[in-house]
């Protein structure tokens, strides 16, 4: 067991901004598939981004691939269209959108790299991207592009199109590469974004998070919730709202019945608290030493994650919740694009 909670308060430092230690994921809006993104919810999503700044969030999570079909890089469009019309725009300014420039197999030269990158500075209304990160290494399938990734990074960030630099779904053995072809032109990594929740504990169990201490690299936890199964909202019983969809589809209710005892623990621990069971969720995250992107739809939905940064589970509910992730006879399959 690892608990390494972040402390309240605490800040992440990205280049000159800081952050605290829970951010806002922007991957449903716009997809269609997973999360049923309708344009008529734009000016809910626009509250959502106003209640974030409001609450303290610093750190707003997308991806250039984040849009269904035509609408591709729709959640980088509404980013840069809220942070314009927010009430907040100090706020804004000071904020960290962090995109995911996603290893199309279209990019083959450094320059196509860059050029996405030019896109992403568009869509966000910003000059300089302030964190940009390499969305998946294509070690798995495609290893002679990663180079051509790293140096496309290299280039942007040498051009001055991005602040800080990042990488999402790298093991330790792979980030330790790129992290040492980086620092030769002189780029440090300042985070890695990884999969982390209750059900998919495979990056902490990896050795990634004590080596990212040890280079002194930000972790950044993604999917808390572990798609939306450790919410609370969803179950089996005549209460409790059904999966619908894709998720539906790959989860049904054989998952739920399965996590059944580890939501009631989830639900058990946030009744003594006080707190939502997502809040929860997100927690044990937190007490994984990391800066955790909690994904939303509403301010309402925002407000109860956002306020996990001002509490920390104790190292026994840790334990505890652990012990009772592991008796479960299903985890989230982590990102098929994640290394090793």
């Amino acid at each position: 067991m690892r608990y390494a909670p972040v402390p309240i308060g605490a800040k992440f430092s990205f280049g000159d901004r800081r952050v605290g230690a829970v951010g806002l994921g922007t991957w449903s809006w716009g997809n269609k598939l997973l999360w049923d993104y309708d344009e008529k919810n734009d000016p809910v999503l626009a509250e959502l981004f106003d209640e974030a700044l409001r609450c303290g969030v610093g750190l707003f999570d997308t991806g250039n691939s984040y849009g269904t079909g035509k609408i591709e890089g729709r959640a980088e469009q509404l980013l840069g269209d809220f942070s314009e019309q927010t009430l907040y725009s100090t706020l804004a300014d000071q904020a960290v959108f962090a995109t995911k420039i996603a290893p199309y197999p279209w990019i083959l030269t450094r320059q196509s790299f860059v050029e996405e990158c030019r896109k992403s500075c568009r869509r966000l209304r910003r000059t300089k991207i302030p964190l940009a990160q390499l969305h998946w290494s294509t070690a798995n399938y495609f290893p002679w592009q990663d180079k051509i990734l790293w140096d496309g990074i290299c280039d942007a960030f040498e051009l001055g199109l991005i602040e800080t630099v990042g990488l999402s779904n790298y093991g330790p053995k792979r980030l330790e590469q790129a992290s040492s072809y980086l620092l030769s032109r002189g780029v440090q990594v300042a985070s890695c974004q990884v999969q982390l929740s209750l059900l998919c504990r495979g990056s902490l169990e990896s050795g990634l998070l004590d080596l990212c201490d040890s280079e002194g690299i930000n972790v950044i936890g993604y999917s808390p919730m572990a798609l939306g199964l450790l919410s609370g909202k969803y179950g089996i019983a005549e209460s409790k709202k059904r999966l619908c969809g894709f998720r539906a589809r790959v989860f049904g209710d054989r998952s739920l019945r399965e996590i059944q005892r580890l939501l009631s623990l989830l639900s058990e621990i946030a009744s003594t608290r006080g707190k939502t069971v997502s809040e929860t969720a997100i927690n044990w995250t937190l007490c994984q030493g990391c800066l955790v992107i909690a994904g939303a739809k509403s301010a309402e939905q925002g407000r109860s994650n956002f306020s996990a940064m001002n509490w920390r589970l104790s190292e026994a509910e840790v334990a505890e919740l652990e012990a009772e992730a592991k008796k479960c006879n299903f985890n989230i399959i982590q990102n098929i694009f994640q290394t090793s």
